[in-house]
């Protein structure tokens, strides 16, 4: 018996390296992939640089990205700036809250760090990039107005704290610009801009006192989905009102969110839940 406990334990270790492996080699493509970006960064051909600052609005080159964007930002061609400014919005457009799983007793986690972590020192000079363009940038200067506004909404988001409190919430928008309706956030014309659902059914919900953040309350019944079994459980989500981009995610509540609000200074977001409930079955 102890040959074989040695046995199994020896053939996990073999299963564990040689599935490290590929990973591994994944990372090591990522790694060579990055610096042949960096390398293209100062290439002579602009059409060179142009492809480089496309690339960069990779998902996998993201932590890394923001120093060479910065560069590519103040480059001598149009087009280089150009697709800069679109790898800068594209990143501001991606979820910059990353959900942690929560176990039973613990409290929702609301964390912008990896946002704040991954722009770094590349703040300040990546927002004056973004603010001074060359006259003949035309076809940039929405783009790049476009970045900078989500830039800031999403800097107000990461610095947003979440804790278990009561407030008095804002159901309808300060601005007058969007609605939530049916489930959904919808603009002036009855657009949709993002459903809110996702994950269970909206509960309650808050603008910030400025318009500018929505932050939503769900509940998660899985006893509609089956009968033996069921758990009860809530979600927190925060969206920007204007583009309905999901800006964060509060993970899994034991319990539903039963209120939400942000307080005055809209730095804050209160939130109660009830009851959890779980039932397994026979």
């Amino acid at each position: 018996m102890k040959r074989l406990h040695v046995s199994f334990f020896r053939l996990g270790i073999v299963s564990a390296v040689l599935c490290a492996i590929p990973a591994a080699s994944r990372a090591d493509e990522l790694d060579e992939g990055f610096r042949k970006l960096q390398r293209q960064e100062s290439a002579e051909s602009a059409a060179a640089r142009r492809e480089a600052a496309r690339q960069l609005r990779n998902g996998f080159f993201v932590e890394k990205a923001v120093p060479t964007l910065v560069k590519l930002l103040g480059d001598r061609d149009a087009g280089v700036r150009l697709a800069a400014a679109e790898s800068v919005r594209a990143f501001c457009s991606m979820p910059a809250f990353r959900p942690v799983p929560g176990g039973r007793g613990e409290g929702p986690r609301w964390d912008g760090e990896w946002f704040q972590r991954v722009l770094g020192s590349q703040l300040d000079e990546l927002t004056a990039r973004l603010k001074k363009l060359p006259p003949e940038d035309a076809k940039a200067r929405p783009v790049l107005e476009h970045a900078l506004r989500k830039l800031k909404v999403r800097l107000a988001a990461a610095r947003i704290t979440l804790r278990a409190g009561i407030g008095t919430p804002i159901r309808t928008d300060p601005e007058g610009e969007v609605t939530v309706e049916g489930g959904e956030l919808r603009d002036a014309k009855g657009k949709r801009l993002a459903k809110l659902t996702r994950g269970g059914d909206v509960a309650c919900w808050a603008f910030s006192p400025d318009g500018k953040l929505l932050a939503v309350g769900l509940r998660y019944d899985s006893s509609k989905e089956s009968r033996d079994s069921y758990t009860i459980r809530g979600y927190l989500h925060l969206y920007d009102t204007a583009t309905g981009d999901l800006l964060g995610e509060g993970g899994g509540l034991y319990g539903p969110v039963t209120h939400i609000a942000f307080d005055k200074r809209g730095k804050t977001v209160l939130y109660q839940k009830g009851r959890y409930e779980e039932q397994g079955g026979k």
